[in-house]
């Protein structure tokens, strides 16, 4: 598929070509029927000259002189066909003479031109991806992939664009930023050969598809959205209409170090299809947005690195100050009568340093991320979990009253107890934890104050017993 400059400028050559053609022949049957027998063949070489000037300038009459004198050495040097001033043998050397020059200087026009807009394309789409990179390069580190969609989308003047970003976890590449579509998209996976994104995943290089050159393909935006994302999520989305051939998309893969870190996906809605120009500039945009989203996971891996502890995965204490201070900054920016309440517990592996002493370092270390698995699998997404000693586990519960934290304390230390841990020996071992809960309505305590208040509740349940709760 070629862009719609090169096929308007294909269409004016040839319709150059053809009325330099017609020109031609007119004037040659003319002068035929005006000279007779007077008629001089050798006005081959100046009808060449002038069909080949008007074709294509000086450098078009001089390849038509050449090849109408070619064949005219051809014509002369036959014996049999001795140049009779006005026959029909001296016309038809002169026309096909003519039309040889013509022909070439359209060849040579087209081939100039094709070289001119190629260059003239790379130029045009190395400076739209200037602006993108520039765009991409003033971006924060909070609103990078919000500028990649927006960027991208205005690199090709397309209406949709959506992001994803492989999570080094797993390797999945999951929706990160949409842009004139559903938000509800966003962490939506993407597989691999699965639409045009996952098509341009799996084969690693732009895909492009829809547009009016492909109208047989069919189907809107939308339907062609629905083949990498759930129709569903899309259904906010604008349907450009059925019945005016595939709606273009383009999906180009984002590679940093031969690993694909990202995908941007565009659409247009208006059926312009996406011409040589569009494909050279998301060609030239995706090494950068791979460059630019490898180092944005590299530096939040770092980042999480500094904050989380090493064997759990749980944030440390350094995290979990400066997030619970934030946390309660923002409440006391709430009327008390407004306040959510707000539950902290504290757990505590009782006798933990006698079962190191007795099992080993590594079995401490086991039962250590056993007990952090239970919380990840009890608690949600949106509480914040944090390993601040070797034995204790600090749990914030946004929104969370008294009787949920009890309640929740409960269940933990009824699953740390249920644990199936052994000796070296094979022997049954069995763990319990301790736990002190707080809440909080309308005090607006800091962050320091309201740990040494959790603290506390855990100190008074040690003196209780092992396992026991207390909450305050």
């Amino acid at each position: 598929m070629v862009g719609d400059s090169w096929l308007m400028a294909a269409t004016a050559d040839f319709a150059r070509v053809l009325a330099g053609v017609v020109l031609t022949i007119a004037v040659g049957v003319v002068a035929f029927m005006v000279g007779g027998s007077d008629f001089d063949p050798d006005l081959a070489l100046l009808l060449a000259v002038v069909t080949g000037g008007a074709l294509g300038g000086v450098r078009g009459g001089l390849a038509a002189t050449l090849v109408a004198l070619v064949v005219a050495v051809a014509y002369y040097s036959q014996a049999r066909f001795v140049a009779v001033p006005g026959n029909a043998a001296s016309v038809l050397m002169l026309l096909l003479a003519t039309l040889a020059g013509g022909w070439l200087v359209g060849s040579l026009r087209d081939f100039s031109d094709r070289l001119w807009l190629r260059s003239d394309r790379r130029n045009r789409a190395g400076q739209r991806f200037q602006q993108f990179a520039a765009a991409v390069t003033d971006a924060s580190e909070d609103t990078l992939y919000g500028t990649l969609v927006r960027e991208g989308a205005k690199l090709v003047d397309a209406e949709m664009a959506v992001l994803t970003v492989v999570d080094p976890r797993n390797g999945r590449h999951v929706v990160c930023a949409t842009r004139g579509t559903s938000p509800a998209a966003m962490g939506v996976e993407v597989l691999p050969g699965v639409g045009i994104t996952g098509q341009a995943l799996r084969d690693r290089r732009l895909a492009v598809a829809g547009g009016r050159e492909q109208a047989a393909a069919g189907g809107g935006l939308v339907d062609r959205a629905a083949a990498y994302f759930p129709s569903s999520l899309l259904r906010s989305a604008a349907d450009p209409g059925r019945g005016s051939g595939g709606q273009p998309v383009a999906s180009v893969p984002c590679l940093h170090g031969g690993r694909v870190t990202a995908t941007l996906t565009v659409g247009r809605s208006g059926g312009r299809a996406f011409g040589d120009e569009d494909r050279l500039a998301l060609s030239m945009a995706g090494p950068a947005i791979g460059l630019a989203v490898a180092n944005w996971l590299l530096r939040r891996q770092v980042r999480e690195s500094t904050l989380r502890d090493p064997l759990t995965g749980l944030y440390n204490r350094n995290y979990l100050d400066a997030a619970l201070e934030q946390l309660l900054a923002l409440r006391r920016r709430v009327p008390p009568s407004e306040r959510k309440p707000l539950s902290l517990i504290l757990f505590d592996i009782d006798a933990f340093r006698d079962f190191n002493e007795e099992h080993g370092r590594k079995a401490g270390d086991s039962l250590v991320r056993a007990v952090s698995t239970l919380l990840r699998g009890r608690f949600r997404q949106s509480d914040l979990l944090a390993r601040i000693s070797g034995d204790g586990f600090l749990v914030v519960l946004d929104g969370a009253d008294a009787d949920v934290a009890a309640r929740a304390a409960g269940e933990i230390r009824s699953q740390v107890q249920a644990l199936a841990l052994h000796d070296e020996r094979g022997a049954p071992v069995q763990v319990m934890v301790s736990a002190g809960c707080v809440t909080f309505r309308e005090e607006a305590e800091r962050a320091d104050t309201a740990i040494r208040a959790v603290e506390a509740a855990l100190d008074t349940a040690r003196w209780s017993g092992a396992g026991a709760i207390v909450a305050i």
